[in-house]
């Protein structure tokens, strides 16, 4: 079988986020592409980092919105939105990291797509499965 590289499209799920004062950078605490669950409801919160470029101009009131869908059935099982502002020309070439908290209710094991919009349109998406742990964890010795 050939390889064919490509680059994944920029949505980095974590477990936190901090946006540093001053020099304005972002550190993502714990990715991760895979999560795994002991039992089902299974909430979870997290971060969702999106990647958005080829904006111009200054934002005002820019809608940027998340959701989660369960793939198998498309029901929605969270979302999240923000509107973002800039008081600076952007440009096409800027790229904006911009950090969401969402809490999802993940009702069984699979795989859950992260959908990204902005302005009510899908910008890109990316998967998430939710694996079952089916063993117990190792007791301490």
């Amino acid at each position: 079988m050939e390889m064919e590289p490509a680059l994944a499209p920029n949505i980095i799920l974590s477990d936190g986020a901090i946006r540093e004062v001053g020099t304005n950078k972002i550190s993502l605490i714990g990715t991760f592409n895979n999560v795994n669950a002991h039992v089902f409801p299974f909430n979870l919160g997290f971060f969702v980092t999106p990647s958005i470029s080829n904006l111009r101009g200054k934002l005002d009131r820019l809608k940027i919105a998340i959701r989660v869908e369960d793939k198998s059935s498309s029901l929605v099982v969270a979302s999240a939105a923000i509107e973002i502002g800039s008081p600076i020309d952007v440009k096409p070439s800027d790229v904006l990291q911009i950090p969401m908290p969402i809490a999802c209710s993940f009702g069984s094991a699979g795989v859950y797509s992260v959908v990204i919009l902005v302005q009510n349109e899908v910008i890109g998406t990316r998967d998430l499965t939710v694996l079952p742990v089916t063993t117990a964890p190792n007791p301490p010795t």
